[in-house]
């Protein structure tokens, strides 16, 4: 037997920390999916680790005199301590004299609740007074708001209005979000080239969300032309794309630090190099990459870049299967199952492997099937098994449908009609539950209300048997 690799998923909404003066057999690896990118068109701006990032210069904004320079400087003095409520205090008094600087402190007050409560209307409120005197960066975030529909009514043209403004001035995060919008014709005509000159610039005032969203384009992972307009054919793309994936993921941006793993791993755009693979898997599973950490599992596991040690496999793979990893949490069944970096419990082994096979894991399913045709770590139930089978041969497992069709040989016709109604209606109920899926993913994409799941790779294959 042997074991797969994972996916990574989830992202967090960027901090925005103010600056005063300023913006403020194998495992088969897994790859990174087009909608790392389409869900992202939501929260991305905000949850890339750098298309909200607020350091590019307060633009336009009215003239702070010494007054306002002490209250802000004070503020912020606060801010570093943690004293919220001191800061908020500091920077209102200036913000209601009208000093765009104050007042775009406060509305990031408002929306992160630092302070004061969550509240995006007041947010909006202090955003647009900043806003309106040329604040770059409260241009960007009142954006965003309208994009995403908090505190104001959802508009994407008043949010590619105020990325656009902000990007003219030279806005790294806007320029990014600028960019978004027009590779996917949110409110503006849908531009390939223009969203790529956005990205361009942005990434070149090293904006980590940017460069990932450029390393990922030149990896193929957008199919609405973008990638075919990159010159130089895949090998020099892929050259590219570990450029642009390097320096995301030397600011310590976890997705782009997993997408450089796996460039190594595989050897796309550079020699294979386990151990530099090794080193940024560790890295963003440090971070909380679940792809990362199942991948790094299996280099523990194998050996690979770092010295073979079963039991760290086994605290990976577990690490990304509580979060929910298909790959992951079949991998740790197996080697439950194995006895290998943890005790032999078959009972153990089942339950994981049910857990990916419940989310449509093909060689999960095989294996859960074996378990049950043969009584291991379950009751012997030739009815499941064959349900099982069934399942993962609809999934094109080839092994599971000669052995779906050598057990369908024991038998009775009562025992195989049931274990096909029980495969239909499994199959059935999935099918709904991806369309439901599919359908939340699109009104998350198209109202940016939330981005609770951007997926860094997906589930690539499986282990051998």
């Amino acid at each position: 037997m042997s074991i797969n690799s994972p996916p990574a998923a989830s992202a967090a909404r960027n901090t925005r920390r103010p600056a005063v003066g300023s913006v403020v057999g194998s495992f088969v690896p897994s790859c990174i999916p087009s909608i790392i990118i389409m869900m992202a068109i939501g929260l991305t701006f905000a949850m890339l680790g750098g298309c909200n990032s607020p350091g590019a210069g307060a633009g336009e904004g009215a003239s702070v005199g010494s007054r306002d320079r002490s209250a802000l400087r004070n503020g912020m003095q606060s801010f570093e301590r943690g004293e919220y409520d001191a800061a908020h205090r500091a920077w209102l008094e200036p913000a209601e004299r009208g000093k765009a600087e104050a007042q775009y402190l406060v509305g990031l007050m408002h929306d992160e609740g630092r302070g004061v409560m969550v509240d995006h209307t007041q947010a909006v409120q202090w955003y647009t007074k900043a806003a309106e005197q040329g604040h770059a960066a409260a241009q960007n975030n009142l954006g965003l708001l309208h994009f995403r529909g908090e505190g104001t009514a959802r508009d994407h043209e008043q949010a590619s209005a105020w990325y656009a403004r902000a990007a003219r001035q030279g806005h790294a995060g806007a320029q990014c979000n600028l960019g978004l919008m027009y590779l996917f014709g949110q409110a503006l005509p849908q531009d390939t080239k223009e969203a790529k000159r956005w990205f361009e610039r942005s990434a070149e005032q090293e904006n980590a969300g940017a460069q990932f969203i450029l390393g990922w384009i030149h990896q193929g992972g957008f199919e609405g032309g973008l990638a075919a307009e990159m010159a130089g054919g895949v090998k020099e793309n892929q050259k590219q794309a570990m450029k642009w994936h390097r320096k995301a993921a030397e600011q310590g941006l976890p997705r782009a630090q997993y997408a450089l793993g796996r460039m190594y791993d595989r050897g796309e755009g550079a020699s294979i190099d386990h151990d530099e693979a090794a080193k940024w898997y560790g890295r963003a599973a440090a971070q909380g990459s679940v792809g990362a950490q199942a991948s790094l599992g299996l280099l523990y596991l194998n050996g690979e870049g770092v010295e073979t040690d079963a039991t760290q496999a086994a605290r990976w793979f577990r690490t990304a299967a509580v979060r929910g990893s298909a790959v992951a949490q079949n991998n740790l069944g197996l080697l439950y199952l194995r006895g290998q970096g943890v005790g032999k419990d078959a009972q153990e082994a089942a339950r994981w492997m049910e857990s990916s096979a419940a989310q449509g894991f093909a060689t999960a399913q095989h294996r859960l099937a074996g378990m049950y045709e043969h009584g291991l770590g379950v009751e012997r139930d030739e009815v499941t098994a064959c349900m099982w089978y069934s399942v993962a041969a609809a999934h094109g497992h080839e092994r599971s449908r000669a052995q779906r069709d050598l057990l369908a040989t024991r038998m009775t016709e009562a025992q195989l009609a049931e274990a096909t109604t029980r495969a239909g209606a499994w199959t059935a109920t999935q099918e709904l539950l991806t369309q439901n899926s599919a359908t939340q993913e699109s009104a998350t994409a198209e109202s940016a209300m939330r981005l609770t799941n951007v997926p860094e790779g997906s589930e690539a294959g499986a282990a051998n048997d």
